[in-house]
C-alpha cells in the first residue's frame, strides 16, 4: 500500500508540469503567511518579557503587533488566491485529459463500465484534487520554509529545548503511518460507494418508468437505502480514524511545547524572557507540524480518488490509432466498396465465445445491403468492427481497397455514419442535435434531412418547432421520433457508408416504408448496410447476407434465400 501511496503522489506531482512557476509563488507565499503568523506569537511574548522586566528591551514598539496583523491578512488573502489559482488551472487541465482519454477508448473501451463511473471521476473525483494540490502540497512546501529557520533560531537560544520539539515533531509525523493503510482502504472504499449510488440515482432517474411500470419501487429504494447506510457507516468509520488522529496529534503538539518549556526551566533558563521566547519558537514550530498534518488526515480521500482517475488515465485503447491514410486517400465518389476477409473475432470480455468466424463477404457501392441473424448471431459486430471499436482476431477488412487499420481512426470515421438503435439525443433543441452532423448546415439543408427522415412534420408540430427542447437524451420525444431525429442526422452528414444497425425498429409501418423509398433513391453513390428484422426493410435490400452463429451462412438475393435457405425462411416467420 505505501508503494500505490508513493505512486500516486508520483502522478499527482507529475501534473504540475507547466505550473512550476504557480508552485514555487505558492509554496514562498504560504511560508510568508505562516512567518507572518508565528511572528504574532513571537513579537507578543518579547513585548509581554519587556513589559515584566524593565532591563529586557527586546522589541522596539508595540505598534508592531498590529502591523504584523494587516500583514498577516494581506499575506493570508495572496496565499489562498494563488494556491487556489494554480489548483484550479490544474484540476481543469487534469479533467481535459481525463475527458481526453475517455473519448480515446470510447466506445470499445468503455463496453462494461458504469456510465456514472467515468462522471464520478471526472466531475467528483478531481476536484478532491483541489485539496492535495491547495492544501496538502503547497502546506508541505510553505512549512518547510517556515520551521526551518525558527527551529534553527531555537537550537541556538536553547539545544535542550530544540531537542524536545523536535522528539515531539518526529512522534506526531508517526501518528498518520499507524493508519495510512485504513485511511487509503477506507477513503477508496468511499469513493467506490459512492460511485454506485451516482450510478443507481442515475439509473433511478433515466429508468423511471420502468421500474415504476414493473412495480419495482420498493426492491430499488431498498437498494438505494442499502447503498446509502453502507456508505454512512464506512464514512462514520473514516471520520473517527481521522478525527481520533487529529485529537493524538493535537496531544502530542501540546506535551512537546510543555516538554520544550520545561527544558527550558531546568536545563537553560536565563531570563523571562528566554523562556517566553523558546516557548514561542516552540509552539510555532508544533503548530505548523499539527497544521499540516491534520490536513493529511483526508489522505484517504485523496488516493480513493487517484485510483480511480489514473485508472482510467492507465487504460489501454481497445485500438492503436497508427494508420496513416486520410479519408481524401481512399476512392468514394461512385461508392465505396467494403470487403470483409475471413474475419474472426472474439470480444475481450467473452473469449471462449467466437462473435464471427471466418466471414467472407463484399459490400458493393450503389447497393442495400441487408444483414440478417438472430439475436446474438454477429450483425452488430459487424457494425463495430467497421468503425474499428476492436481490431479483427484474423483476416482483415478493407473500404475501397484500404484496409482499415492503415486508415486514421478519424480518417475512418470520416467515410461511416452508424445510426444504432438506441440513439442518444443531446439535452439542447432540434437543431443542436441536428447540427452534430454537420455544424456548418444551412436551414435549408436541416430541413431538407428532416424530410427525408419523415421529421420534419412531427418537428413542426412541436411547441417551438426546431428550437425546442429535447429533453435530457431525447425524453421529450417518442422512440420513432428519436430514431427519424438519427436519421435525419445520418443523412445531413451524407457520408459514402451509411450502417443502420436496427434503426427503424422503432418506426410504424407507413415512415418505415417512406423511409426505405429514401434509402432506395440516395443509395446511388453510397454504400447502405441495413441491419434489421423487420421483413418489409429486407425485401428492400439488394443483397441479403444471412448469418449463423458468427458464420456466413448464405449471401444473395432476397427471394434466392427465401426459396433456397430453411433457417432465414424460419427467422423471418419468427420476426413476423
Amino acid at each position: 500500500m505505501s508503494g500505490d501511496r508513493f505512486r500516486y503522489v508520483h502522478a499527482l506531482i507529475r501534473q504540475i508540469r507547466g505550473f512550476s512557476g504557480y508552485l514555487l509563488a505558492s509554496s514562498l507565499v504560504r511560508g510568508f503567511s505562516k512567518l507572518s503568523g508565528c511572528s504574532l506569537l513571537i513579537v507578543s511574548c518579547l513585548l509581554l518579557s519587556s513589559s515584566l522586566d524593565a532591563g529586557q528591551r527586546l522589541f522596539p514598539s508595540v505598534w508592531s503587533v498590529p502591523v504584523l496583523i494587516v500583514l498577516y491578512i494581506g499575506i493570508s488573502y495572496a496565499d489562498t488566491y494563488v494556491s487556489h489559482d494554480m489548483s484550479f488551472r490544474i484540476l481543469g487541465r487534469l479533467r481535459a485529459k481525463l475527458y481526453q482519454k475517455i473519448d480515446e477508448i470510447a466506445p470499445g473501451g468503455t463496453e462494461g463500465s458504469a456510465t456514472a463511473d467515468f462522471v464520478t471521476a471526472v466531475a467528483s473525483d478531481v476536484n478532491v484534487f483541489e485539496w492535495f494540490y491547495a492544501h496538502v502540497l503547497v502546506e508541505w512546501a510553505g512549512t518547510a520554509l517556515t520551521v526551518l529557520p525558527l527551529f534553527i533560531w531555537l537550537a541556538i537560544l536553547s539545544p535542550a529545548a530544540a531537542g524536545a520539539t523536535a522528539a515531539a515533531v518526529f512522534l506526531m509525523a508517526v501518528i498518520p503511518r499507524l493508519s495510512a493503510r485504513q485511511a487509503e482502504d477506507k477513503g477508496y472504499r468511499l469513493k467506490l460507494l459512492f460511485g454506485r449510488i451516482n450510478s443507481l440515482v442515475s439509473d433511478g432517474v433515466q429508468g423511471a418508468k420502468d421500474i415504476v411500470g414493473y412495480g419495482k419501487e420498493d426492491a430499488f429504494l431498498s437498494d438505494v437505502e442499502h447503498s446509502t447506510e453502507e456508505y454512512a457507516q464506512t464514512q462514520l468509520q473514516y471520520s473517527l480514524r481521522s478525527g481520533s488522529e487529529r485529537q493524538m496529534i493535537g496531544l502530542l503538539m501540546e506535551i512537546g511545547c510543555a516538554s520544550a518549556c520545561l527544558s527550558v526551566i531546568f536545563v537553560s533558563v536565563d531570563s523571562l524572557g528566554m523562556f517566553l521566547l523558546a516557548f514561542a519558537l516552540s509552539a510555532s514550530i508544533l503548530g505548523s507540524i499539527q497544521g499540516t498534518l491534520s490536513e493529511g488526515t483526508n489522505y484517504g480521500f485523496v488516493f480513493g480518488s487517484a485510483k480511480r482517475v489514473f485508472d482510467v488515465l492507465q487504460r489501454q485503447a481497445p485500438v492503436e490509432d497508427t494508420g496513416h491514410l486520410t479519408a481524401s486517400e481512399v476512392e468514394y465518389e461512385a461508392g465505396v466498396r467494403i470487403t470483409f476477409e475471413n474475419v474472426s473475432f472474439h470480444y475481450p470480455s467473452r473469449r471462449e465465445n467466437a462473435a464471427l468466424l471466418d466471414v467472407t463477404f463484399t459490400l458493393n457501392p450503389g447497393e442495400i445491403t441487408a444483414i440478417v441473424a438472430a439475436s446474438g448471431g454477429g450483425k452488430s459486430t459487424i457494425a463495430r468492427l467497421l468503425q474499428r471499436y476492436w481490431d479483427v482476431d484474423q483476416g482483415r477488412i478493407t473500404v475501397g481497397g484500404v484496409d482499415i487499420r492503415d486508415l486514421r481512426l478519424c480518417a475512418l470515421r470520416e467515410l461511416i455514419t452508424v445510426v444504432p438503435q438506441e440513439m442518444y439525443l443531446f439535452h439542447g433543441t432540434v437543431e443542436d442535435n441536428l447540427r452534430l452532423a454537420k455544424p456548418e448546415a444551412s436551414e435549408e439543408e436541416l430541413h431538407w434531412a428532416a424530410r427525408q427522415a419523415r421529421a420534419d412534420l412531427f418537428i413542426c408540430q412541436l411547441e417551438h418547432g426546431y428550437q425546442t427542447k429535447v429533453g435530457e437524451n431525447g425524453a421529450l420525444l417518442s422512440g420513432g421520433e428519436k430514431q427519424r431525429l438519427a436519421l435525419a442526422q445520418a443523412f445531413l452528414r451524407d457520408t459514402p457508408i451509411l450502417v443502420l444497425d436496427e434503426a427503424s425498429s422503432a418506426l410504424d409501418t407507413l415512415n418505415e416504408t417512406e423511409i426505405n423509398h429514401t434509402l432506395l433513391d440516395r443509395k446511388k453513390g453510397h454504400t447502405i448496410v441495413v441491419i434489421a428484422h423487420r421483413l418489409s426493410t429486407i425485401m428492400s435490400a439488394d443483397q441479403v447476407i444471412y448469418l449463423e452463429k458468427g458464420r456466413v451462412n448464405q449471401a444473395g438475393a432476397y427471394q434466392e434465400l427465401l426459396d433456397t435457405n430453411v433457417g432465414f425462411r424460419e427467422l423471418l416467420q419468427e420476426s413476423i
